[in-house]
């Protein structure tokens, strides 16, 4: 028996104030740092992972590993912490699942989670941003990818 979780729900919020976007410089990269936000990952309704990080940063990551068809591991590292905290979260590929950690994430725990639970959460999410992202800063994230 698989113990496996296949619900995830990974959902974002925006927290960066629209005068911190320079639109005379609107496709320029400073801006995938300028673009803050809340990021909460529930697996099985717990919540595994909320912490305010770059939000376009990680999603230009995990579209990229997206658009690999899923090849192999996903390690979201980011420049806004150091040391033993990057990668800030990892999906590790194991036969048809993956396991979920962070060194922010609640309690340290590792998830495992179903693969096509994990990539169809993922696909959600990179939709849901790309709206959000173009009606709340009319910011088009396929200039940052």
């Amino acid at each position: 028996m698989d113990n496996a979780s296949s619900q995830i729900n990974i959902s974002f919020n925006f927290i960066s104030d629209i005068s911190n976007i320079d639109y005379k410089k609107k496709k320029d990269f400073s801006n995938v740092y300028n673009i803050q936000g809340m990021l909460n990952i529930r697996i099985e309704n717990e919540l595994f992972f909320s912490e305010e990080i770059a939000l376009l940063e990680f999603y230009i990551q995990v579209k990229k590993w997206l658009s690999n068809k899923f090849d192999g591991s996903f390690y979201y590292n980011t420049i806004e912490v150091e040391g033993d905290d990057n990668p800030l979260i990892k999906f590790v590929a194991s036969d048809n699942n993956y396991f979920i950690s962070s060194p922010w994430g609640q309690d340290k725990v590792i998830a495992k989670a179903k693969a096509e639970s994990l990539i169809e959460s993922i696909k959600i999410f990179t939709e849901d941003f790309e709206e959000e992202l173009y009606r709340t800063y009319k910011l088009n994230p396929k200039w940052y990818i």
